[in-house]
Formats: C-alpha cells, sequence, structure tokens
C-alpha cells in the first residue's frame, strides 16, 4: 500500500488525474461542435454533389441534344450536297442539249447557205453560159445570114419565147 500512498501523494499523479478530468469534462461539448462541424461540412459536401450530379445529368442531356443535332445537320447538309449534285448533272445535260441543238441548227443554216449560194452559182453559170452561147450564135449567125434571114430568126425566137419561159417556172 505503500506504493499506493506514495501515488496519491505525487503531484504529478493528480496532475494526471486533473488532465484526465478536464479531457473527459471537455470532450463532450467539444464532441458535440466537431460532430456539428463535420455534420454541416458532411451536409455542404452532399449539397455540392448533388448539384454536381444535376449538372452532370444537364450536360449529359446537352450532350446529346448536340450529337442529335450534330446528326440532323450532316444528314441536311449530305441532302443539299445530293440535291444540288442532282442539280448540276440536270443542268449539264440541259446545256449539252441546248449545245446540240444550236450545232445542228448552225449545220442545217451553213448546209441550206451552201445550197442556196451552189443554186445561186449554177444559176449565174448556166447565164453566163448561155449569155456566151449567144453571143456566139449571134457572131456567127451575121456573118453567114443576111439581114431578111436575121429577121425572121429574130422573130420566131420571140414567138417561142413565151413557152420556153412556162417550161422554166412550172418544175
Amino acid at each position: 500500500m505503500d506504493f499506493l500512498h506514495a501515488y496519491l501523494q505525487s503531484p504529478v499523479f493528480w496532475l494526471w488525474v486533473g488532465l484526465a478530468i478536464l479531457v473527459f469534462a471537455a470532450a463532450r461539448p467539444v464532441a458535440k461542435i466537431v460532430a456539428t462541424g463535420l455534420d454541416g461540412y458532411a451536409h455542404k459536401v452532399t449539397h455540392e454533389i448533388e448539384q454536381a450530379q444535376r449538372l452532370r445529368e444537364e450536360a449529359q442531356t446537352l450532350l446529346e441534344e448536340a450529337k442529335h443535332k450534330h446528326i440532323e445537320t450532316v444528314d441536311e447538309a449530305k441532302a443539299i450536297l445530293e440535291a444540288a449534285r442532282v442539280q448540276a448533272e440536270r443542268l449539264r445535260i440541259q446545256a449539252q442539249q441546248r449545245l446540240e441543238r444550236e450545232i445542228a441548227q448552225h449545220e442545217d443554216y451553213a448546209l441550206r447557205r451552201i445550197r442556196q449560194m451552189e443554186s445561186s452559182v449554177v444559176e449565174d453559170l448556166r447565164h453566163g453560159l448561155a449569155d456566151a452561147a449567144v453571143e456566139a450564135a449571134e457572131e456567127t449567125l451575121r456573118g453567114h445570114l443576111d439581114a431578111a434571114q436575121q429577121d425572121d430568126l429574130v422573130e420566131h425566137a420571140l414567138k417561142a419565147l413565151p413557152a420556153k419561159l412556162a417550161r422554166r417556172t412550172l418544175p
């Protein structure tokens, strides 16, 4: 017991006992303050987590909408490109047909002009040959026919002229 009595008399022992009582007495209010602080912090963290979850869901919704709009835009762009391709092909075909018609018209016009010119040249040639033949015949007949024979020949030609002219205009 001496041992116990020595401890009870020791100031270090009572210091430890006082410290223990102080710790036990202060522990409950400190624990309550700490618990309240931790509860508040936990509530705040829970609220932030919920808010972050809501923001995440909103972001996910916006992302899905953006993906959907992107797909719609891509599809619309493809449709516009295809329509443009079809219209360009249609315009190319129309332009080609118009060009072919114009070429055909120019060819037809050129052929008509060539035929017209050939006709004109042939007609001019006939008139020139006829004039040359008449002049040659006149020269030949003048030297071989007298004035009375020449008058008879002219009279006979004038009488036959209407019939010859009628034959030329008929065909």
